[in-house]
């Protein structure tokens, strides 16, 4: 989003008129809607309720017309920022321990922002021993939510990875005295990817429980989203019949789209893509979610590239959650 879209956005509501405000910006009615169309899909909402020929601002967009200066401002500032940090050189080493399409939209912009650092990212799913932990600036990880609090059969399992805090690598154990939660990236709620040609894909939203009966495709032993999906089963009292073992979603969306397995995958892992046989229902329980966490290296000075890094995460998270 930028400040050309908000600038549309608040002609529109002030006019309360699409060719009207069309015509005082200089610009053709069917691009100021697409323009006003693509806000609303970026930010998950209805800005507009269309009455007639009257564009009424709708209770979100209210709520988002209230915040377009805050917005503007927190803007200014990462432009800002990014123009008077843009010579800060270095490097910094990062380690991911989750596949996201945000992530990889964060460290990109990073890098673009910040040419003359050079940002070496080390993935480890596995939390295993091929990263040198100890060398890393920050940790990216996911944690699922403490979801146990919400049912109340008693049920407890592995709560070791549902500490933000944690880290449950037995391998690694030591990290948990060298890296310190920073902030909260995202929570981010998984869905459950079935062949199109299943029964259970004639709906759009469903409950795990009712995936009990089906063979599952599951990361591996070492994993540790293997173990979050196995509590997430285990709340609806059934342990998910293993059809295959892998850690790639092709392999996972290629076998889902050739039979008529299941996967839960998080929402913001790679999508469908040419996987036309796939599909993506939703979960019915919220708390069904990963949360995806920056820690960082407190045993390291640092750098200014370092700081660089964190302030633009603080900064791009607190602009994100304005919308």
């Amino acid at each position: 989003m930028n400040t050309t879209q908000i600038d549309y956005f608040r002609k529109i509501a002030e006019v309360g008129n699409m060719t009207k405000a069309a015509e005082e910006l200089h610009v053709s009615q069917p691009a100021l809607s697409r323009i006003i169309k693509s806000m609303e899909d970026e930010l998950d909402m209805r800005l507009f309720d269309r009455i007639g020929r009257s564009m009424v601002l709708s209770k979100a967009g209210h709520a988002f017309y209230e915040s377009c200066d805050q917005f503007l401002t927190q803007l200014g500032r990462i432009q800002l920022s990014a123009k008077t940090n843009s010579d800060t050189e270095g490097s910094l080493s990062l380690v991911t321990c989750v596949e996201s399409i945000y992530v990889a939209k964060l460290i990109s912009e990073f890098s673009l922002l910040y040419p003359k650092i050079l940002l070496c990212e080390k993935t480890s799913y596995a939390y295993d021993n091929y990263v040198d932990w100890n060398d890393c600036d920050f940790a990216i990880r996911a944690t699922s939510s403490d979801f146990e609090a919400n049912f109340a059969d008693g049920y407890v399992g592995n709560r070791n990875h549902l500490l933000a805090e944690n880290f449950d690598d037995t391998n690694n154990r030591d990290i948990n005295d060298s890296f310190s939660f920073l902030t909260n990236i995202m929570n981010e709620p998984y869905s459950l990817v079935v062949n199109k040609d299943m029964k259970i894909a004639s709906k759009d939203v469903v409950s795990l429980g009712e995936a009990a009966d089906l063979p599952f495709i599951l990361p591996t032993a070492e994993h540790s989203h293997r173990s979050r999906i196995l509590d997430f089963c285990q709340i609806y009292n059934f342990t998910p019949k293993c059809r295959l073992e892998t850690t790639h979603y092709s392999i996972v969306l290629e076998m889902i789209s050739k039979s008529e397995c299941v996967a839960l995958i998080p929402k913001d892992a790679p999508g469908l893509g040419g996987f036309t046989q796939a599909k993506m229902l939703k979960l019915d329980n919220p708390s069904i979610c990963r949360n995806i966490n920056l820690y960082q290296n407190k045993t390291k000075p640092e750098s200014a590239a370092a700081a660089a890094f964190r302030q633009f995460i603080t900064a791009e998270l607190a602009l994100n959650r304005l919308n």
